[in-house]
């Protein structure tokens, strides 16, 4: 009987003491914001956990929708900031003075020339009728890490230092993902 009342007392203790962010169920938060993109510009992304994909169209237009997921007091602390300077867009989704993340998934549209600079960790990049010089980094995507469709111009990559199929080649040996490359003209079908 003992042992059954200091274990009773014991998990009330701790339920007292523990932090009110263990009981905070995840929320979601959407951002969605459009600028004016600069002609001839360059969008540049860091992310470190969702997925981001960029799509190149006809417009004048940088449109973003994001969907932020995380613990309340997270969302307020880590901010997502977007700033436009000269011709540049640069969008940080984990702007921060501590080591936590919130997970952000990204829905872009650019104008089809325009240029991407875009770093991310733990998170798949999908690049669509883009047609703009390109780096695109990433390590740790959950399942296509990068993929391109109908961009004229994949660019050279960082992660692995040469053309597209040498990229996809090193990614296929050397990462938990894998890469689908698939580069043409936008006038193919999807």
């Amino acid at each position: 009987m003992k042992t059954f009342v200091a274990a009773t007392c014991a998990v009330a203790l701790a339920v007292l003491v523990m932090p009110a962010a263990a009981w905070a169920q995840r929320v979601t938060e959407n951002v969605d914001r459009t600028l004016p993109f600069p002609s001839g510009g360059t969008l540049k992304l860091n992310n470190f956990s969702g997925e981001v994909r960029i799509t190149g169209g006809s417009g004048r237009n940088f449109v973003m929708k994001a969907v932020r997921r995380g613990y309340p007091d997270r969302l307020k602390e880590i901010q997502l900031t977007v700033e436009s300077s000269g011709s540049t867009i640069t969008v940080e989704a984990n702007k921060r003075d501590r080591e936590n993340v919130v997970e952000t998934t990204f829905e872009i549209q650019v104008p089809s020339g325009a240029h991407l600079d875009i770093n991310a960790f733990s998170s798949d990049i999908v690049i669509r009728d883009v047609e703009g010089r390109q780096q695109l980094k990433t390590f740790s995507g959950r399942g296509r890490d990068v993929q391109w469709r109908h961009a004229r111009q994949a660019g050279r990559q960082r992660q692995g230092r040469g053309d597209v199929q040498q990229l996809q080649r090193i990614v296929r040996r050397c990462l938990p993902g894998d890469a689908s490359l698939l580069v043409g003209s936008s006038k193919h079908p999807r």
